[in-house]
């Protein structure tokens, strides 16, 4: 399991940081510099984002997953909702304290990304239970791999700033996808 995460973390590294030399180059400062405040304010919401919803799960273990996984799944998405509209709700806000209306499109695009990122939370606490941790980490590469094409992609398309953060939507969908076909688990029932 160690060598598997090690290795898609490897990957995942190193194409965040080919992606971000190739952006350096198309991308103003100014870009950089929205996207480093969104980051910001991404990493603060993002601790409530599923509510340890998944932590828990796998504390319990096998036993008790199936008899908790549907909870769960409510209780991480109802956390997650929440969350992305208290971000949604004070994007305009915090755009304005930074004198930036380019930062309220991008907080937008991060709230949306919360709650469609927690289906696959809880699937991966099932994963994470049946110790697949060569599944996860080909996930995890795949996530990788994603953003960051699709953030040169869109940088080399004329999105700008945006171009950090609209991939998020595209790999949450490939998140929620890969883990219910590696689980076959329902846990929304």
């Amino acid at each position: 399991g160690f060598s598997w995460l090690t290795l898609s973390l490897r990957v995942g590294k190193g194409c965040i940081f080919l992606a971000q030399v190739v952006l350096g180059w198309i991308l103003t400062d100014e870009d950089f510099g929205v996207f480093a405040i969104a980051a910001s304010v991404i990493g603060f919401i993002k601790v409530f984002h599923d509510g340890g919803v998944p932590q828990v799960l796998v504390q319990r273990g096998d036993a008790e997953f199936k008899r908790l996984q549907g909870a769960a799944f409510w209780i991480a998405m109802t956390v997650s909702l929440l969350a992305g509209i208290v971000l949604a709700g004070v994007a305009p806000w915090i755009a304005s304290v930074y004198g930036d209306r380019r930062l309220t499109a991008v907080l937008w695009v991060l709230a949306v990304s919360l709650p469609l990122g927690a289906p696959a939370n809880v699937l991966r606490a099932r994963l994470q239970l049946d110790l697949r941790f060569r599944i996860i980490s080909m996930i995890a590469a795949g996530r990788f791999i994603i953003r960051s094409v699709g953030m040169v992609i869109l940088a080399l398309l004329g999105f700008g700033v945006m171009s950090f953060v609209l991939p998020l939507l595209i790999v949450a969908v490939f998140e929620n996808m890969a883990t219910f076909l590696a689980t076959r688990s329902h846990p929304w029932k």
